[in-house]
């Protein structure tokens, strides 16, 4: 959607001004669909570290009670799709992980030649 709309970002801004958070929940599922494994980031951190974070902010009205089992499998996706080894990535996805574990799991599994 950013791509598509290069004012996206502004708005995005405007929004957490006016509301006065840089958490506003439509920024937040933003920021946590567009995000991708950076370079320098491991598995892990990307895994456990910024992706549940992202997450934790664009599932909050949830966040109270967990995360529901639909909120988790996004997470999971995101995860595999959002990895900087896109191959490694996919491959994980179409295995089907339940958990963040099981897909580090697979994207470390070696490649059937």
């Amino acid at each position: 959607m950013m791509r598509e709309n290069r004012h996206m970002p502004q708005l995005m801004k405007r929004m957490e001004q006016r509301f006065a958070s840089k958490h506003v929940r439509e920024t937040a599922l933003i920021r946590f669909q567009t995000a991708k494994q950076r370079i320098e980031e491991t598995i892990e951190d990307w895994a456990a570290e910024r992706l549940h974070h992202l997450a934790l902010y664009a599932f909050e009205e949830d966040a109270g009670a967990g995360l529901w089992k639909r909120d988790i499998k996004q997470i999971v996706l995101k995860f595999c799709t959002g990895c900087a080894d896109r191959e490694a990535g996919f491959k994980a996805a179409n295995m089907r992980p339940e958990s963040l574990e099981e897909a580090t799991t697979y994207i470390y599994l070696p490649v059937p030649v």
